[in-house]
C-alpha cells in the first residue's frame, strides 16, 4: 500500500486525465471496428499490469475483466448458444435452442436463465469432452475471441459490430442470422442465433473495469503501473 498519498492521488489524476483524452479521441472514430480495438487495447494495457506481465494475453484479459467489472456478472457464465453449436452433434438429441424464438429479441440474461448451459456442460463432461474447449464459451472468453478476431483479421464473427442500430446498444444480445460454411467440401447454409457485443457495451465495460481498477490501485499499489519497470525483459529484448 502506498504511504505517500499526495503523490499517489496526483498520479491517479494524471492517469484519469490521460484516459479521458483517449476516450474522447476514440469517440471521434467513425468505424466501430477501430473503436472496439482501441477499447480492448486500453483494457489489455491495465490487464497486463495487473497480471505483472506474466500471464498469457487471454488469461490476463479475462482475469482482469472478471475481477474489476461490477455490472456484468454474466461474464463468467457459459453461453448456451455458441456451446450448443460447437457440440451440436453431441447435444442435439438431448438439448435444443427452443427458448429462443425468431419473433423476439433476447439478451444474455434470458439465455443464462433458460438455456441450460450448465446442464450441457455436465452432459459433455460425462461423455468425455474437453473441459477447456467447453469453457471457451464463457461470455468473457467470447469477448476475448472477438478482440482477437478484430486485432488479427480486422473482422468480427458477424456484421453487427459495424452498425449503430442495435436492439440493446449497451448490452449483449442475440440475433437470428444466416450462417454459410463448408463441411466435407459441401457448401451449407442454415439459420442460427449469434451473440452480439455492441461497441457501446465494450466502451462501458472498459470504463467500468478501469475505474474499478484505479480505485483498487490507489489503496493497494504505489503506482497504477508499478510493475512496468526498467527490469522488465522487454526493455532490452522486446519480449517478456
Amino acid at each position: 500500500m502506498c504511504t505517500d498519498m499526495v503523490y499517489r492521488k496526483k498520479r491517479d489524476k494524471e492517469v484519469r486525465k490521460y484516459l479521458r483524452t483517449r476516450f474522447e479521441m476514440i469517440d471521434t472514430i467513425d468505424d466501430n471496428y477501430f473503436k472496439a480495438i482501441c477499447y480492448f487495447a486500453i483494457i489489455e494495457s491495465f490487464a497486463q499490469e495487473f497480471g505483472n506481465y506474466e500471464k498469457t494475453s487471454t488469461a490476463a484479459f479475462c482475469d482482469f475483466v472478471l475481477r474489476f467489472q461490477s455490472s456484468y456478472v454474466f461474464l463468467d457464465k457459459l453461453d448456451p448458444v455458441t456451446l450448443f453449436y460447437d457440440f451440436e452433434d453431441d447435444l442435439k438429441n438431448d438439448f435444443d435452442l427452443q427458448f429462443l424464438n425468431d419473433k423476439e429479441s433476447y439478451n444474455v440474461i434470458h439465455a443464462i436463465e433458460h438455456g441450460h448451459a450448465d446442464e450441457m456442460k455436465k452432459f459433455l463432461l460425462r461423455h468425455g469432452k474437453d473441459e477447456k474447449r467447453i469453457n471457451k464459451h464463457q461470455y468473457v472468453r467470447l469477448l476475448y475471441s472477438l478482440r482477437s478476431k478484430l486485432s488479427h483479421e480486422l473482422s468480427s464473427h458477424n456484421g453487427m459490430l459495424s452498425t449503430n442500430c442495435h436492439l440493446l446498444p449497451n448490452f449483449p444480445y442475440y440475433v437470428s442470422t444466416t450462417r454459410s460454411y463448408c463441411m466435407d467440401d459441401i457448401p451449407k447454409i442454415d439459420n442460427v442465433w449469434e451473440p452480439v457485443f455492441p461497441v457501446g457495451f465494450i466502451k462501458k465495460l472498459t470504463a467500468e473495469c478501469i475505474d474499478e481498477y484505479l480505485e483498487f490501485s490507489i489503496q493497494n499499489k504505489n503506482d497504477p503501473f508499478e510493475n512496468d519497470t526498467f527490469t522488465r525483459k522487454s526493455k532490452i529484448a522486446w519480449y517478456d
